[in-house]
């Protein structure tokens, strides 16, 4: 078989994002997030940062909801842009992550979402 060294290595990148953010891998440990932020946000609503853990709490939402409708695969896209927009409003509280099992997705910790680097920027591995 004849390699194509011409490849840009684009469908694998591609591959590799939606297994990461499938279903399988991110629905247990978001709906995890999700059951916790309710009561966290009762009980701090005079939390400095009360706003932006009730945005988190509604990007979980809308994730966990894409979940658990019927095209889920069909919204990779979605997904990747949802957690782009929790990792932008940085880790959920201490409290919660504490709480949460180390499963827990590093996006989801306020950490980076796989290819999410700075237009341009090349991968570490290259």
């Amino acid at each position: 078989a004849v390699v194509s060294t011409q490849s840009t290595g684009v469908p694998v990148l591609e591959n590799l994002l939606s297994k990461l953010l499938s279903k399988e891998i991110l629905h247990e440990p978001l709906q995890e997030l999700l059951n916790l932020y309710p009561d966290w946000l009762e009980k701090n609503k005079d939390h400095p940062k009360f706003a932006v853990y009730s945005k988190q709490c509604q990007i979980v939402q809308e994730i966990c909801d894409i979940f658990n409708g019927n095209n889920s695969q069909d919204e990779g896209s979605r997904v990747y842009s949802l957690l782009n927009a929790m990792q932008e409003t940085g880790p959920p509280p201490d409290e919660i992550v504490k709480m949460m099992s180390q499963e827990m997705p590093d996006a989801m910790r306020g950490g980076p979402v796989p290819g999410a680097g700075l237009p341009g920027e090349q991968c570490c591995i290259q």
